[in-house]
């Protein structure tokens, strides 16, 4: 029972952090206040290493497809015929993995330039605010 309502409560904060995001997109970071930008630019920054992570794991499964049909010809070359065919079909179950690891990052966290651009927006504003407040002491 814990569990489940543990889990709505979490699907309510990433529900309600994607909705902060697409606020900042459409409407600006100036409606915003600085505390939220700070909370914002958190949020942006564990995305952009979270894709950055994810996005290597990715791609090293991509670059690792190709290598299967090496080794199985090796391997098969070596008179291990079973054992050839099933790195060969590795080859596709890596590929798929890619292209379905690809796709899935892309519509959880989007691509690497919106993440940029959201940290940019939010870092310009803070930037914006923090010289008007040293404008002010002066």
């Amino acid at each position: 029972m814990e569990n489940t309502h543990l889990k709505k409560i979490l699907e309510n904060i990433e529900r309600e952090a994607e909705q902060d995001f697409s606020l900042l997109l459409s409407t600006g970071p100036t409606f915003f206040s600085t505390s939220q930008l700070l909370e914002l630019r958190g949020r942006v920054l564990e995305r952009e290493a979270l894709f950055h992570r994810l996005h290597g794991a990715i791609l090293w499964v991509g670059a690792l497809s190709p290598c299967w049909i090496a080794l199985g010809f090796i391997v098969g070359s070596l008179g291990w015929i079973t054992l050839a065919a099933f790195v060969l079909g590795l080859f596709p179950l890596s590929f798929l993995l890619f292209l379905t690891g690809a796709f899935l990052l892309r519509s959880w966290l989007g691509t690497k330039g919106d993440l940029e651009h959201l940290r940019l927006l939010v870092e310009m504003e803070l930037s914006r605010r923090r010289e008007y407040t040293e404008k002010d002491r002066s």
